[in-house]
């Protein structure tokens, strides 16, 4: 975060002194800050609850930013160091202090600064895409201008994905394009323990759920086209058969939010009616865990009762199983509870027998 932050401050002291020989204040800069928050808040109607401080108030922004600003001068100060005993940043003044580049420098010493720490920034979100390699696949992290230099400091390993090697994630930018330009695919798919078979798609949207990658679409197999929107698993595609075909693209206008927001993971049942749901929470631990990981997006919480609205589906009925009997269902349709109870049983056979 105060990276971020550095790097916003020393854009703006970069611009305002390109634009003021005469040098600049920490009001100055303040004021720049609270122009771009203005500007964008008034944009998007963001609120304070955003940042947790009104960045419209001076006083916040001055709270915000000021231990941060005193580092960029220093930054800026050692830049300008560097060239020779002769050369330190100017400062005019003490209650307002007015900061000057010294006569005879032929350098930008912000822009030298700005360079410093885009290269910390870009080695941090580096550091942080590297442990989702097996998420993402390697092409788009290289694509973004990494890996940078290698820092010898940061050998120690600071962050860590729960992820597992992910089949088939080079897939991913190649059917990105294919959706990108609107283009019809046809691909080899491997069902576990099924012989495979030829799909037809107009492909429509990549997800990621639970550390596995979808695509949608409307698709043609096995002699039946499918007019609903139907998924495939992009670790059970064969890798080397997705192709573009000269069949007309049909766009769609499905609303993704509202598809998703009836659902938990990436089944859609239409014989699933939209319901609503109650679970007790048996203790606050549970309760604690959902508050702070929702198991739907629609859910609300009165004392120890998680309210829900969706369509039960096998990721949803997979994920109250998770919570054993630390959750009770006391409200939900007779289908549900009829196939959390079967669930149960043959959990208690397996565990049994």
């Amino acid at each position: 975060m105060k990276s971020l932050k550095k790097l916003q401050l020393l854009t703006i002291i970069n611009n305002l002194m390109t634009q003021n020989e005469s040098g600049i204040t920490n009001n100055d800069v303040f004021d720049a800050i609270r122009r771009d928050y203005e500007s964008y808040y008034d944009a998007l109607s963001f609120s304070n609850k955003v940042t947790g401080f009104d960045m419209k108030d001076p006083k916040c922004i001055k709270a915000a930013y000021e231990g941060v600003l005193k580092k960029c001068w220093t930054d800026i100060d050692k830049e300008i160091k560097e060239a020779g005993e002769k050369f330190a940043l100017v400062r005019i003044g003490t209650k307002n202090t007015t900061y000057q580049y010294p006569q005879g420098l032929d350098f930008n010493p912000c822009e030298r600064a700005l360079n410093r720490e885009r290269k910390n920034v870009k080695s941090s979100i580096y550091e942080i895409l590297k442990t989702s390699f097996e998420l993402l696949p390697k092409s788009w992290i290289t694509a973004l201008g990494l890996p940078p230099e290698e820092d010898e400091t940061h050998s120690m390993k600071i962050i860590m994905f729960d992820s597992t090697s992910l089949r088939n994630s080079e897939l991913l930018p190649i059917i990105y394009e294919h959706i990108k330009h609107r283009q019809v695919i046809e691909f080899s798919y491997q069902p576990y323990h099924k012989e495979s078979y030829q799909v037809k798609m107009t492909p429509y949207l990549l997800k990621e759920y639970n550390m596995r990658w979808y695509v949608f679409g409307r698709s043609e197999c096995k002699g039946k086209k499918y007019d609903a929107m139907s998924h495939y698993s992009i670790d059970r595609i064969e890798r080397n058969s997705v192709h573009a075909i000269d069949v007309e693209y049909i766009d769609n206008n499905l609303d993704y939010e509202q598809y998703f927001n009836e659902i938990v993971g990436v089944t859609f049942d239409n014989e699933n009616e939209l319901e609503e749901i109650e679970l007790l929470a048996m203790n606050q631990n549970t309760l604690g865990y959902i508050q702070t990981k929702k198991i739907h997006p629609s859910q609300q919480i009165e004392g120890n009762i998680i309210k829900l609205r969706l369509r039960p589906n096998h990721e949803f009925i997979d994920r109250l199983l998770q919570y054993a009997d630390q959750l009770k269902l006391i409200k939900g349709s007779d289908k549900l509870r009829n196939e959390m109870v079967s669930r149960a049983k043959r959990m208690i056979e397996n565990l049994t027998s």
